[in-house]
């Protein structure tokens, strides 16, 4: 009578839990809980290492589940406890779930030496940033509140632009390709342009459209280039590094181009504009980022020292930049400089817009002066610092509103990269001192550590530091030091669901 009776019901966990590593094999400190259950259920975990817990919760009922745990840090062991709960109220934790053990740090592995941070000033959120020694594997990391490392993914190639969307997928630019997936490396997008081209670099930039602006680096053959800084006047044929401002579909298709080349004086140059190895082709402008701004676009030109901006139909708006050199056409473009302490930048990086609508930028502050005009700051002298300019498009004039590293103590040289990001819950700047070479007007590579150094750095509206941290080596370790690229502060880690 017993065996004719009605069934029970299905049972809560049909297998046993099993723990994933990332799709990507170059990842750490993740993993995927995978399980089946007996009716539609959501999935409950806690990953518990004794001094540090990461959850992870369903959303929606199912019966094969793959849940995704991120944020955990290195070189611990997690008791990870799975917990189901039915749409009809039963709930279960599952039996012996194995524990979740994270390796340690690869050697020589960057850490933060950090000299400030106050926690209740900072805004708030994960940093994601890349770290790479010249002669040592580079990684991606995502730093915790604290700035200990709770994901990782090496590469064999420098990363550059990096960041974290919304719906969880992770936007970057590995080597001269560009990639979209999520953090356990699940890829839905590849960005190449090879061979048709040198590279994408520098910025892989997610419009509201869904679409993608980056910059396509080609060569142009001139009949008439500058031979040398010291006489720009002199031209002579000569074959260039040129850009492109290219928007890209999700599938990497192009959509629309901006050629640099058509639309600025390529007989224009500033320091660095003309190579001095025998055989390697000018980098004339040197573009080194692209935004858009609703309806328009901006690009900042590294060896033009000049961030321009285009309006929705392509065309030239304005040009931010000292104004020698300009040919006749393009001086009207001219931001003009009004009040007192104004500068401009000068070999820049990453300017975006704050929510006054002032533009902050990262001003790399290489020599400070123009072929056309000027001599050179000595390499000793050297600073860098973070700028916020005002300007009006009506007038076409431009105000220094304020800046930070000019006149503070201990001016800092990057000369290369960097990226000042004006953060939205707190109206701190979040700064990448991306390639620190000169400290006080002392090299590195005199004061015992490696020639290159990284500081992430964040100051409060009314100018105090809340946040100043160094990745650096020691000399006797890794001579070379440590580079990134750009930081940025992440408000939590998603993932597609």
């Amino acid at each position: 009578m017993a065996a004719c009776g009605p069934a029970g019901p299905e049972p809560l966990f049909l297998d046993d839990v099993v723990l994933l590593p990332a799709t990507d094999p170059r990842i750490r400190n993740v993993a995927t809980v995978s399980v089946r259950t007996g009716v539609p259920a959501v999935l409950d975990i806690v990953a518990d290492s004794g001094d540090h817990v990461v959850r992870a919760t369903e959303e929606l009922a199912t019966m094969s589940h793959a849940v995704d745990i991120v944020g955990l840090l290195h070189d611990r062991a997690y008791e990870v406890t799975v917990r189901a709960v039915a749409i009809d109220g039963r709930s279960r934790s599952a039996d012996d779930v194995p524990d979740l053990l994270t390796p340690p740090l690869p050697d020589l592995f960057p850490e933060f030496d950090v000299v400030t941070l106050d926690a209740n000033r900072v805004e708030p959120g994960y940093t994601l940033m890349p770290v790479a020694g010249f002669t040592v594997a580079s990684w991606l990391v995502i730093f915790d509140e604290e700035l200990r490392v709770v994901w990782w993914m090496s590469s064999a190639e420098s990363i550059s632009d990096a960041r974290l969307l919304p719906d969880g997928r992770l936007v970057y630019i590995e080597g001269v390709t560009g990639y979209v997936t999520d953090l356990m490396g699940r890829t839905s997008a590849v960005f190449s342009c090879l061979p048709d081209c040198l590279a994408y670099h520098h910025e892989l930039f997610p419009t509201e459209h869904g679409t993608y602006l980056t910059l396509r680096g080609s060569t142009l053959q001139l009949d008439a280039y500058p031979t040398s800084v010291e006489a720009p006047e002199d031209l002579a044929p000569a074959e260039i590094v040129t850009d492109a401002v290219v928007e890209l579909d999700a599938l990497g298709n192009t959509l629309r181009e901006w050629n640099l080349d058509e639309i600025l004086d390529t007989t224009r140059i500033g320091y660095d504009s003309v190579s001095t190895e025998p055989g390697k082709m000018h980098d004339w402008a040197h573009a080194n980022a692209v935004q858009s701004d609703g309806d328009g676009l901006m690009v900042s030109l590294r060896h033009q020292d000049a961030v321009i901006r285009l309006d929705s139909d392509g065309e030239l708006d304005w040009i931010l930049g000292h104004h020698a050199g300009w040919a006749d056409d393009l001086a009207p473009h001219l931001l003009s400089p009004v009040g007192e302490g104004f500068e401009w930048p000068w070999h820049q990086h990453a300017p975006m817009w704050n929510s006054d609508g002032h533009l902050v930028l990262f001003d790399n502050g290489n020599h400070r002066a123009s072929p056309y005009g000027g001599d050179p700051d000595p390499w000793m002298s050297a600073w860098s610092r973070v700028v916020t300019y005002d300007i009006d498009t009506d007038t076409r004039e431009i105000r220094e509103v304020d800046s930070w590293g000019a006149d503070d103590a201990g001016r800092v040289w990057s000369p290369a990269m960097g990226d000042a990001d004006a953060l939205p819950s707190t109206g701190n700047v979040l700064s990448t001192w991306a390639l620190v070479t000169v400290e006080d007007g002392l090299p590195h590579g005199t004061t015992g550590h490696g020639n290159d150094a990284t500081r992430l750095l964040e100051v409060a509206p009314d100018g105090s530091v809340v946040l100043d941290a160094w990745l650096r080596s020691d000399a006797t370790d890794q001579d070379q030091g440590w580079r990134s690229y750009r930081a940025q502060r992440l408000k939590g880690l998603w993932l597609p669901r």
